[in-house]
């Protein structure tokens, strides 16, 4: 398991570093200037750290373990932030597609910055993941599972309060959108969203894909599983995380910045009070969410049959 998990982080790493320098060079627009790192240094976590997962094992544990560490959180912050853009763009232009709408916005996807950011976040979860593997083989436990002694999961007694909080979180984007796909002019200023329908991209596909977190919290809530239902739901909510929760963090240090004066927001079309709702429903909704993923994941999980505890070793 160690030896293929490095093999795909290494590729899906040096995918990404030679990406983010294609990216660079080119001078490729990138949509939302949200990375925090500046892609020549993503290029050079994103090759550190193939050079650790193919020769890493060289090294002393902690030093593969720190090098590893700032690597994935270096690569992860070049990328994370433009993600939630990259994967609603591709979702907002398939249902543009699809309805032969048109809105407000440019929907066509930025297919170079977007792979690349795709790629990096890739890279930067199967990074995190060796370190995990990694980790608990160092510290003599199960690779599998982590713990030390065969015992089955844990269930997680909150979940029905992180899903209801999901849910609050979720409704006041969702009703806010709704609003305007169907001509309740709610929190807007101006006239830009005066020919919307619900058919627009980026109207009322995101209240379906609302609609989607709702039943997937709920079910998620009530513990519900199967053969597809588990993998479906933890699928959703790790995807929905990914796009909610950066940008709610971001928003609330932007926030921030307007309650101390550094920072203005153009309330021409939308008003600023509309904003602030806006990104404290996906901040609330992806805290949530994010709990609630975990949790249901780790409470419904199978009881590992592998249960091999290595040596301890440093």
């Amino acid at each position: 398991m160690d030896m293929s998990i490095r093999k795909v982080g290494a590729g899906l790493c040096g995918a990404a570093a030679v990406l983010f320098a294609v990216l660079e060079v080119s001078g490729a627009a990138e949509p939302v200037q949200m990375p925090v790192t500046p892609n020549p240094v993503t290029v050079v976590a994103a090759a550190v750290a193939v050079i650790v997962l193919l020769a890493g094992v060289a090294m002393p544990y902690r030093v593969r373990a720190a090098v590893g560490a700032v690597c994935a959180a270096a690569v992860a912050a070049g990328c994370v932030g433009a993600v939630p853009h990259t994967i609603l763009t591709l979702v907002v232009w398939v249902g543009g597609l699809v309805t032969g709408a048109r809105g407000p916005f440019d929907v066509t996807p930025a297919w170079l910055a977007g792979a690349t950011n795709l790629a990096g976040v890739a890279a930067a979860g199967t990074l995190v993941i060796w370190l995990v593997v990694d980790g608990r083989r160092a510290l003599g436990r199960c690779t599998a599972c982590g713990r030390t002694t065969p015992e089955p999961p844990r269930a997680w007694r909150n979940l029905p309060a992180l899903a209801g909080a999901a849910i609050v979180g979720a409704l006041p984007y969702g009703a806010l959108k709704l609003c305007w796909a169907v001509g309740i002019p709610v929190g807007l200023t101006g006239h830009a969203f005066d020919d919307v329908t619900f058919t627009s991209p980026g109207f009322g596909d995101t209240v379906v894909l609302v609609l989607l977190g709702v039943v997937v919290a709920i079910g998620m809530g009530r513990r519900l599983t199967g053969r597809w239902v588990r993998p479906a739901q933890v699928g959703v909510g790790a995807l929905g995380s990914l796009m909610l929760l950066p940008v709610g963090v971001i928003a609330t240090v932007q926030m921030a910045e307007v309650a101390l004066g550094t920072r203005t927001i153009d309330g021409s079309e939308i008003a600023p009070w509309a904003f602030m709702v806006v990104y404290a429903s996906m901040l609330v909704w992806g805290l949530a969410l994010t709990a609630l993923t975990v949790g249901y994941a780790r409470s419904t999980r199978a009881e590992c049959r592998r249960h091999v505890v290595p040596a301890m070793t440093f």
